[in-house]
């Protein structure tokens, strides 16, 4: 149902993480990859990068690769479109140095991705008629508070698809976060620190991306494997710390209420504990903190058993047991779960 959560591979990681993407043939999915980063330029760089994209190609994976007139230089190369070619790369991500004309050419030969966090959305589809695939792609932003605002990125990614071009972006990965700064390569800044599914999630839902990229590297197999669910089915798996004597609702998959106020996700099928099982007497009845699931207890009669779970904060009441909580690396979720969305209760990490 959604393109499935591509990562990046860089050329001085490669020979760690080759094995690991090895063991998971890629099957089309998107790898992005820079040749063009300084500090990976030595005498053998050229030889490294050209193994390491043929290696992936090999295995399956899409490479997109980031490249700037440098790069032509640093692979003895005069033509940008045989480069790929011969690299058997699946698009470039032509940097800076190349003028309109330029670009229009390649894309005529190979497909290009284009930078949609700099260039205006006209530019890019001015390219795009000129005959090849072409991409939006946004950059990613090491250092805190220079990532895009949410509503700038919404925007320019809505212009994209009205002029038939795909945007991609860009979230942070969670086991090992990239240097020097080593505080995740996001493109939206509200996205730093969230967990990358859930930003994965946010990215396509509500921002609007068609394709998403890793931009630090490896993904920790939770959130890999919840993305893996999403793009396949696309029902929203909500982890949640449930309290012991709830546990038993892990795994179980709900619709949104048409009518969820802004507040409070209603789950529709929820209602059933309402007419049966047990007397649900009060237990836990906590302020509810965002994210915190609730069960109405004998307090609110008929409502009994309804289960919701919040997106903002609320004050404690009687009636209402707090059962559990979307831990907050995740509430991002929370924004996405719209009237009529399918979720399902995941056990946290670790359990």
């Amino acid at each position: 149902m959604h393109r499935g959560l591509g990562r990046s591979v860089f050329v001085s990681t490669f020979p760690r993480d080759e094995a690991g993407l090895a063991s998971r043939p890629g099957g089309g999915d998107p790898v992005f990859t820079s040749l063009h980063i300084a500090e990976e330029f030595d005498g053998t760089f050229a030889a490294r990068a050209r193994a390491m994209c043929l290696r992936l190609a090999e295995l399956g994976y899409e490479v997109v690769a980031d490249v700037s007139k440098r790069t032509l230089d640093v692979f003895g190369e005069s033509d940008v479109a045989e480069l790929a070619l011969s690299l058997r790369l699946s698009a470039l991500r032509l940097d800076y140095g190349f003028s309109l004309e330029e670009t229009e050419a390649v894309a005529r030969r190979v497909p290009v991705c284009l930078n949609a966090s700099t260039l205006p959305p006209e530019h890019i589809a001015r390219v795009a008629r000129s005959g090849a695939r072409v991409v939006g792609m946004h950059n990613y932003y090491p250092r805190p508070e220079t990532g895009l605002d949410d509503d700038r990125l919404a925007a320019t990614n809505r212009a994209l698809a009205g002029l038939g071009v795909e945007a991609w972006s860009f979230v942070a990965g969670d086991l090992e976060l990239r240097g020097p700064l080593r505080l995740g390569l996001p493109t939206a800044e509200s996205h730093r620190g969230a967990a990358p599914y859930a930003a994965y999630v946010d990215s396509l839902l509500r921002l609007g991306a068609v394709g998403v990229m890793v931009g630090d590297g490896p993904l920790g197999d939770y959130d890999a494997g919840l993305a893996r669910s999403f793009a396949e089915t696309g029902t929203i798996a909500l982890p949640v710390d449930f309290l012991d004597p709830y546990r038993y609702l892990e795994g179980t998959a709900f619709t949104v209420r048409a009518d969820s106020p802004a507040r409070v996700l209603r789950l529709q099928e929820s209602r059933e504990y309402a007419t049966a099982g047990a007397r649900i007497d009060p237990y836990n009845a906590l302020e509810r903190k965002t994210g915190s699931v609730t069960m109405d207890n004998a307090g609110y009669l008929r409502y009994s058993g309804e289960i919701q779970v919040t997106r903002e904060d609320l004050p404690a009441d009687p009636r209402v047991n707090v059962i559990g909580r979307v831990p907050p690396r995740y509430s991002l979720l929370l924004r996405n779960c719209a009237p009529g969305a399918r979720i399902k209760f995941a056990p946290p990490e670790g359990r």
